[in-house]
């Protein structure tokens, strides 16, 4: 039985948005650009940021604990700069520089840990190196789709992203040869359109309205710089006033990538799947700890 979508179109529509805004666009090098990596968090405080960067990669924003701590012992952090920063902060009067001093003496952890996707479960679970396997497999896609002149041997008639993808992945026997067991197969099934692909997907890995942008931005980080690639088209299509699917059909290509993962582990990780859409729900919340290195930070 079909799973029910937990997502109408509009809403899916827009999240997509929201995650593909929040990959920075990656210029080619006659631009001479250089690239912001949070072009897409500039409506976002620093620590909004790093509550979410730090729940995909795992890695903070901010300098260590200790680095704080060292500053205030020193002298290099005042009383009165704590104060000023907590009055320019938007969290109001609940601090004062005396409890951040104990709250950074009680704090224990700059950041929350990744927050695993289905392939990282099943990379674990089955001990394969999935995430070598996707990279490897999409690079060897990716390269030839956006050649523009590099190669020896062009590709002619790319078509669409996502067509292209599809028509690749369902004669490569890399990902079968490495384990991988009729993946060409569920490649070849895959539908045509890529938001529908999206919108039933989901609903079938049960993931809803909350976390569901944290986890596409996620999929698209996890793309490194091909989705940055696809970021910069879609500016440059932007610029010219027209619109670019390319991100919603590199977000499908992760996500089939997911599903795959899904179909093939799912009753082994279903538990581990379960706990980590629980935090992704919350994982752009502003913790104490975030808020605390906000304050420090802007110290």
């Amino acid at each position: 039985m079909p799973a029910k979508n937990l997502l109408d179109r509009t809403k899916l529509e827009a999240l997509i948005d929201e995650a593909a805004r929040n990959v920075p666009p990656m210029w080619p090098l006659q631009a001479t650009v250089a690239v912001n990596p949070f072009l897409g968090s500039s409506t976002k405080t620093l620590g909004q940021t790093h509550a979410l960067f730090s729940s995909i990669t795992g890695y903070s924003l901010f300098m260590p604990i200790k680095w704080y701590q060292e500053k205030l012992d020193a002298g290099d952090l005042t009383d009165d700069d704590l104060a000023h920063a907590i009055a320019l902060s938007e969290y109001g009067t609940k601090h004062t520089p005396a409890s951040i001093r104990k709250r950074l003496l009680d704090a224990t952890c700059d950041t929350t840990p990744r927050i695993p996707t289905l392939l990282d479960l099943a990379g674990r679970h089955t001990r394969t190196d999935l995430r070598a396997i996707v990279t490897d497999r999409l690079t060897a896609w990716a390269a030839n789709h956006f050649d523009q002149g590099q190669a020896l041997w062009q590709v002619s008639d790319r078509g669409p992203v996502w067509a292209s993808w599809r028509d690749f992945a369902a004669n490569d026997l890399t990902p079968e040869i490495l384990g991988l067991s009729e993946f060409c197969r569920f490649a070849s099934k895959l539908p045509d359109d890529a938001t529908g692909f999206i919108e039933t997907a989901l609903a079938e890995l049960s993931v809803d309205r909350q976390g569901c942008a944290e986890y596409l931005t996620q999929l698209l980080f996890d793309l490194g710089g091909w989705s940055q690639l696809g970021r910069y088209q879609l500016w440059q299509a932007e610029l010219a006033g027209d619109q670019d699917s390319v991100m919603g059909e590199l977000l499908a290509i992760s996500i089939a990538w997911e599903l795959f993962a899904h179909r093939h582990c799912g009753n082994d990780i279903a538990a581990d799947w379960q706990a980590a859409r629980q935090m992704r729900a919350t994982s752009s919340a502003m913790t104490d700890a975030a808020e605390l290195l906000d304050i420090l930070q802007l110290a």
